[in-house]
Parts: structure tokens; sequence; C-alpha cells
């Protein structure tokens, strides 16, 4: 899966080279966005979702295509306001302290802080889909991966959904083993 996952990253950020070159030779004529990527692992617990997003985060090729950095947030099961995630995010990308009472005033900050960059940013153990929404704005040229248990925790839209199924034993040694000498 890591393999197939890289390859759709590869083949979003071609599209977006090509798409950017056709504009810059037309500014006159308007051409289809192309969305941003938004890839789901789902399976159940164990099975190696944030084991995969977590290699993708730490291979050179992917950290090469992302020159403004990777990101990583952590949701999880008990979380009830995603407030302080969010501001975590903004915090890290604006290298200073900002403090929101409300999950959809900070993911406004979010929004105009992506604007113009290019991250992967890695959504980890979704389990409620209104959690999610604050994290989608904004960022057209960044690539999400959110894992989740659930596939009724993936929102209608823009999404490609990628079942994990239990790996097999070649798998998983050869994931757990990857760079290592």
């Amino acid at each position: 899966i890591q393999r197939v996952l890289k390859d759709k990253i590869f083949k979003w950020l071609e599209l977006r080279d090509q798409q950017k070159g056709m504009l810059e030779k037309a500014q006159e004529e308007e051409w289809e966005n192309i969305p941003p990527l938004r890839i789901v692992l789902h399976g159940p617990g164990g099975f190696g979702k944030s084991t995969l997003a977590n290699a993708l985060c730490h291979d050179e090729e992917i950290k090469k295509q992302f020159p403004d950095g990777i990101l990583r947030v952590e949701l999880g099961e008990s979380l009830e306001d995603p407030t302080k995630k969010i501001e975590g995010l903004i915090n890290y990308i604006a290298g200073k302290v900002h403090k929101y009472n409300y999950a959809n005033v900070a993911s406004v900050k979010l929004e105009e802080l992506l604007k113009e960059w290019k991250m992967l940013i890695v959504i980890d153990d979704l389990w409620t889909p209104k959690h999610l929404e604050p994290f989608l704005r904004g960022g057209d040229n960044c690539v999400r991966i959110i894992t989740t248990r659930s596939q009724a925790n993936i929102p209608s839209g823009q999404f490609e959904a990628i079942p994990v199924e239990s790996m097999t034993d070649e798998e998983g040694v050869a994931l757990l083993t990857h760079d290592i000498d």
C-alpha cells in the first residue's frame, strides 16, 4: 500500500505542476482546477494505517516533494474539541503562539496560513467526521492523509478511500525494517 500511496501523491503533484504550466501559458482561459488530494486509509485497529502514514512522513522521496514540510496531528477517540490540535498546527507553522477558543475560528487562521504552502498533512486516528472539517480548509497545494477505523467517518466529497487490510508477515517485516541498515 505504501507504494500505491506514493504513486498517487506523485501523480497528483505532476498534475498540479502541469496545470500550473497551462495557467502560466494561457492566463485568459479557464482551466479546471485539480482538487486537493485527500487520501483516507481505513480499516480495523492495529492493521497498520498509522504506521503506513508515518512511513510516508519519513520517506526521503516524499519529503523532497513537500518543501514546506510535513505536519502530523493525532485526533484520537477521546478528543472532544479539536481546537487545541488546530492551534498546535498554527503555532508550528506561524512560529509563534496563538490561542483560540473555537475550532471554527482557529480553522480560518489555519486556512490563511496554508494558502501558499506545499505540505503533507497527516490527520491520524479520526473517530468523528465533524473533527475533520477544520483540517480540510485551505491548502490547495497540500496533500492530506487521514487514518480512521471506520469508513463511515469519511465525509462525502473529494476523498480517495483506501482500505487497509491485515498485513502479511512479509509486508510487516518490510515496513518495520524500512530504512534500517
